[in-house]
C-alpha cells in the first residue's frame, strides 16, 4: 500500500558511494513513497585522480537523471560525493538542484579546512548536533538534528523471548579501534607523525597524554573534543617551534587547518579506542560479568586479557540482529566523536529485541525512557551492578526489551527520518 506522503511524492537522487547506510536510506524512500533515483560513485571524490573519468561518468549521471526525472533534490551521506574542487557543487547550482547532506559520523574530519562546498542549496542534517555551531561557522544556513535509527526489515525479526536466558553472556560487539588508530596517524603530517623525528613524536605524545587525561575527568568527558583540546593545543604550541607545522587556525578562514584537523581525528580515535579498552578490561574482570564475549577485530587479543571470550566480526545484515537478540545484554560504549547522540546500536539493539546497556549520552532521554526502554550507567562500577540487577530479575529485563523495541518501530525507523528530511527540507524551501 502506498504511504499518506505519497500525496506529497517526490524524485530524490540518492548518492551510492558504498557507504553502509545507503541502503536502508533507498528502502527508506521508496517507503514513503517517493521516487528513488541512485546515482553510482565508484570511487572516493575526494581521491585526486590521474584519471578522472569514473568521476565523470558519476557527474554525467546526474545531469542525465536531472534532464529525465527533474529530481526535487540530491542525497548524500556525509557529503559523499563532493569533491575538494567544488565539481559537483559548481554542477548542482548550474542545475538549481539542492542538496540534502545527511551526517552520521564527524563533519570536522570530512573536508577538513575546504569551504568550497558551502552554498545556501545546501541542508545538513545531524545525526550529533554537537556539530552544529561549528558548521554555521562555516556558512552553512539550514542544519537540522536528525539522529540514527534502525532498518525494521534487518533488526525486526521473529517474537521477543519469554524472559532474558539465565546463562546468555553480556556481549559487546565493535572494533577494537587498532587499524582506524593507525590509518589516522599514517594521515599526519610529515612533521608530526611519530617515529619520524624526536620533536614531532614528543609533540603528538603530549596531545595524546593531556587529552587522555583531560576526559578522564568527569566534567569533560562528554565535551566536544575540540573544546577539550583548545587549551591543549595553544599548551603544546610552544613545542611546535622550529618544525613546519603549528596548530593554529586558518587566517584565510578563520578556522582550523587541515593540518591540526588530522591531528584532532587521529586523537578522537585514538580516544575512542583507550575508552573501549578501558571500559571493556574493567569490565570483563567482574565476577559476575565473565566471561565477556566480545565480537570484532583481532586487534582484542592483544588489548583485553584472558576473562575475556573474543569471536570474530559479525554481518550487520544478516546475523547481528540474532547476535543482538540472543545476548543477555548488549553493552555500548559512544565513541568521543559523539558528545551527546546515540550511535547505531542504540536503535538496532532493541528492535532486534535485545537489551541495551548504554553509556549516558545527553541526547539519550529524548529518544528513550532510560529504565524503561533501554538501560544507561554511568560508568563500569554501575553498568556491572545493574547487570547483576537484571539477571537476578529476568521479567524487569523482558520487559525493558518491549518497551524499548515498540518504542524504536514506532519512532525510530529509516522510513521516519526520511520523512522528517522531506519535510523540514519543504520548511526550507529547498524542494
Amino acid at each position: 500500500m502506498m504511504n499518506p506522503s505519497a500525496i506529497n511524492e517526490k524524485t530524490l537522487l540518492l548518492v551510492d558511494a558504498g557507504y553502509f547506510l545507503t541502503r536502508e536510506i533507498a528502502s527508506a524512500i521508496q517507503q514513503e513513497g517517493h521516487t528513488l533515483v541512485v546515482v553510482t560513485l565508484s570511487i572516493s571524490a575526494e581521491t585526486p585522480l590521474k584519471d578522472s573519468s569514473p568521476y565523470d561518468t558519476f557527474l554525467d549521471m546526474i545531469i542525465t537523471a536531472v534532464e529525465k526525472c527533474r529530481p526535487d533534490a540530491l542525497i548524500t551521506i556525509n557529503h559523499l560525493g563532493f569533491d575538494l574542487d567544488g565539481r559537483l557543487n559548481d554542477l548542482l547550482e548550474a542545475l538549481e538542484l539542492p542538496s540534502l547532506v545527511w551526517y552520521v559520523d564527524s563533519p570536522r574530519y570530512i573536508f577538513l579546512d575546504s569551504l568550497i562546498n558551502v552554498n545556501d542549496r545546501t541542508g545538513i542534517f545531524l545525526w550529533d548536533d554537537s556539530y552544529a555551531d561549528w558548521l554555521g561557522s562555516l556558512g552553512f544556513n539550514k542544519i537540522h538534528s536528525l539522529p540514527l535509527a534502525t532498518d525494521p526489515s534487518i533488526f525486526n525479526r521473529g517474537d521477543l523471548a519469554a524472559a532474558m536466558p539465565s546463562a546468555a553472556p553480556l556481549v559487546f560487539v565493535g572494533d577494537s579501534m587498532t587499524n582506524a588508530v593507525e590509518k589516522a596517524i599514517a594521515l599526519l603530517p610529515d612533521s608530526l607523525r611519530p617515529n619520524l623525528t624526536d620533536i614531532s613524536e614528543k609533540i603528538f605524545s603530549e596531545l595524546a597524554q593531556r587529552f587522555l587525561l583531560s576526559l578522564s575527568v568527569p566534567q569533560y568527558c562528554k565535551q566536544p573534543a575540540w573544546d577539550v583540546l583548545k587549551p591543549i593545543r595553544e599548551a603544546v604550541k610552544p613545542m611546535a617551534s622550529g618544525t613546519t607545522w603549528s596548530p593554529t587556525l586558518n587566517g584565510a578562514h578563520e578556522h582550523e587547518t587541515a593540518d591540526w584537523l588530522l591531528v584532532e581525528s587521529a586523537l578522537v580515535l585514538l580516544a575512542t579506542k583507550a575508552l573501549r579498552s578501558k571500559s571493556l578490561q574493567s569490565i570483563s574482570q567482574s565476577p559476575a560479568v565473565k566471561p565477556l564475549t566480545v565480537y570484532g577485530d583481532d586487534g582484542w587479543k592483544t588489548a583485553l586479557n584472558g576473562d575475556t571470550r573474543i569471536l570474530p566480526s559479525v554481518d550487520y545484515y544478516h546475523h547481528l540482529a540474532d547476535v543482538y537478540r540472543q545476548a543477555g545484554a548488549i553493552l555500548n560504549v559512544t565513541g568521543v566523536q559523539m558528545p551527546r547522540g546515540l550511535n547505531q546500536r542504540c536503535f538496532d539493539v532493541p528492535a532486534a529485541g535485545g537489551l541495551l546497556f548504554t553509556d549516558e549520552q545527553a541526547d539519550i532521554a529524548n529518544y528513550f525512557k532510560p529504565g524503561e526502554e533501554v538501560v544507561t550507567f554511568a560508568d563500569s562500577d554501575e553498568m556491572i551492578d545493574k547487570w547483576k540487577f537484571y539477571r537476578n530479575h529476568p521479567d524487569a529485563g523482558s520487559r525493558v526489551i518491549s518497551q524499548g523495541r515498540a518504542r524504536v518501530l514506532a519512532d525510530h525507523t529509516y522510513q521516519r527520518r526520511i520523512a522528517e528530511m522531506v519535510t523540514v527540507a519543504e520548511q526550507w524551501k529547498l524542494i
